[in-house]
């Protein structure tokens, strides 16, 4: 499981289904994939710095549905960049009408 530093405001927003895709640096070799579950905790990154998250700081996991090799390297670490993406959390789609397996009642006699 890969961990990202995020902002408490970030993550809040991640757990209502506000937020359902990011860019993330990704060291060499560690290519994410669909399927992949990704941890994003309550820290920070400094430029040049492994990440520092904050001890019993708020976290969300999601788990991932795309991915996207951007090509490009982030500018202070040299790690490649990728888009990620999940399926929103915290939201609840109504099933769509007549999709109810609803069973009519028996009439005794």
């Amino acid at each position: 499981m890969n961990r990202y530093p995020a902002g408490e405001g970030w993550i809040t927003d991640v757990e209502m289904g506000r937020c359902c895709s990011v860019t993330v640096p990704v060291a060499n070799g560690s290519r994410p994939a669909p399927g992949d579950v990704i941890l994003f905790e309550q820290g920070h990154r400094r430029a040049g710095e492994a990440p520092h998250f904050l001890n019993g700081g708020d976290c969300v996991q999601v788990l991932l549905t795309d991915v996207v090799d951007l090509g490009a390297s982030d500018s202070f670490a040299g790690e490649s960049n990728f888009q990620i993406s999940w399926s929103p959390l915290g939201r609840f789609e109504a099933p769509a009408p007549g999709s109810s397996k609803r069973v009519k009642p028996t009439r005794r006699p």
